[in-house]
């Protein structure tokens, strides 16, 4: 679910002309620390060259915006966003409507029949306290029963289950407690493992991370394929996830063992993480000898 604001009959700006905008900005859909990448060449390319950039500020968003342009310029907010995130949206496309002299279109995935249209100062106006209400509703509905609900947030997922959607709409303000618990995950000053795919000899394919000794470090309690790896392999292709422990650093990095994740998560000394959400957990620097005795071998 979305709400996306449409700015027609405009030309095309760069990268670095939609980023300077406003202040602050930074996008989050392209890594920058590939090998290939290269900054200048990349915020000279222009919009249409992609089928959209996520775009948000550090330390004050919690999912940001996806900004596309095809005849036009999208901006799409999905639903339940921050508080931030929706202040920053109207915020951009108020200026962006502005440069253009251009009006605003709109369209609410839930409010399907209503025909939205603003100027550069009344988009500012929108009601977007209705749309995140709306939005913890919807988590609250696939909570129930034991479920969980993840959503995407600018840098890590969140997930969410029935004990922790209540206690946000519980709150004196559901809406900045929903705001702050998301926004706080994003901002943990931790290492995300990432996930690696590979093909065993007898052809099973399988998740793999890396749980290093230096780094705190976030990573899942169910392994599920993440979105930025959905065009590469989906969960019903996975056999199996597992987790490489690696001690030391550089050249002297060995890897102390691997686990079948399940093995991993059940072995894991429970004063060396504590849950972020409901399905993350931060994992505080092991030493070499705890891995050894995950793994069941002397230190």
């Amino acid at each position: 679910m979305a709400t996306t604001f449409f700015i027609e009959g405009c030309e095309c700006l760069s990268v670095k002309q939609a980023l300077e905008i406003l202040p602050d900005l930074e996008q989050f859909s392209i890594d920058e620390f590939e090998e290939e990448f290269t900054r200048e060449d990349f915020l000279d390319s222009f919009l249409d060259e992609y089928e959209c950039i996520r775009i948000g500020t550090l330390q004050e968003c919690g999912r940001g915006f996806e900004l596309g342009y095809l005849d036009g310029y999208e901006i799409r907010i999905t639903t339940p966003a921050t508080r931030s995130d929706w202040e920053l949206t109207l915020e951009f496309v108020s200026a962006l409507a502005s440069k253009f002299n251009c009006e605003i279109t709109a369209q609410n995935e839930f409010k399907e029949d209503e025909n939205l249209s603003f100027t550069a100062r009344s988009v500012l106006d929108y009601d977007f306290v209705s749309d995140i209400k709306f939005g913890l509703e919807v988590v609250k509905s696939n909570t129930k029963d034991g479920h969980t609900y993840t959503i995407y947030g600018l840098t890590r997922e969140v997930t969410f289950n029935e004990n922790i959607i209540d206690e946000i709409l519980s709150a004196k303000n559901s809406i900045d407690a929903f705001s702050e618990f998301v926004t706080d995950i994003q901002n943990i000053d931790a290492y995300d493992a990432a996930q690696q795919f590979y093909d065993t000899d007898d052809g099973q394919t399988f998740g793999e991370y890396v749980l290093t000794q230096l780094y705190p470090t976030i990573m899942p309690i169910l392994p599920s394929v993440e979105r930025a790896n959905m065009q590469l392999v989906s969960d019903d292709e996975l056999s199996f996830y597992r987790v490489v422990l690696v001690a030391g650093k550089g050249e002297g990095a060995t890897v102390v063992g691997t686990l079948n994740y399940d093995e991993f998560t059940a072995r894991l000394p429970k004063e060396k993480y504590k849950f972020t959400d409901a399905n993350h957990v931060l994992i505080k620097p092991l030493s070499r000898g705890e891995m050894a005795a995950m793994i069941g071998i002397g230190g």
